[in-house]
């Protein structure tokens, strides 16, 4: 079990890390343009808590996502973020001045997504 879970670890660790290069390429390109930003997070992975922990510590490449998509916050016109509630307080607290940080924002959608490790089904 150790070493599926260490598999699975190093599996999303090699696609957020891909997928850290690339939203960061992106916004770079994307020159002064306002954004429209649609934020999926999402596991499949059942029974796994300590991956959950993994994805919330200060270092891991959730985080960074967070914050390349964070310096780019005054260009925001839309986001939609669907993630577990866990990690809303992490993106709020990324973003302590709104009206400052965010001057062009016109829509927000923010859905949580259910669909937890310890929680598979979505239900309640």
């Amino acid at each position: 079990m150790a070493n599926d879970v260490r598999r699975r670890l190093d599996h999303v660790y090699r696609v957020l890390k891909l997928r850290c290069d690339i939203v960061k390429d992106w916004l770079t390109c994307s020159g002064h343009c306002p954004l429209s930003i649609s934020f999926l997070h999402t596991t499949r992975l059942t029974g796994l808590r300590e991956l959950m922990d993994h994805f919330f510590k200060a270092g891991d490449l959730t985080f960074q996502i967070f914050q390349t998509m964070v310096s780019f916050s005054r260009r925001w016109n839309e986001i939609e973020l669907v993630m577990p509630k866990e990690m809303y307080p992490l993106l709020g607290e990324m973003v302590p001045d709104p009206i400052a940080t965010l001057p062009v924002l016109r829509s927000i959608r923010a859905s949580i997504n259910e669909n937890m490790p310890d929680n598979p089904s979505g239900s309640i």
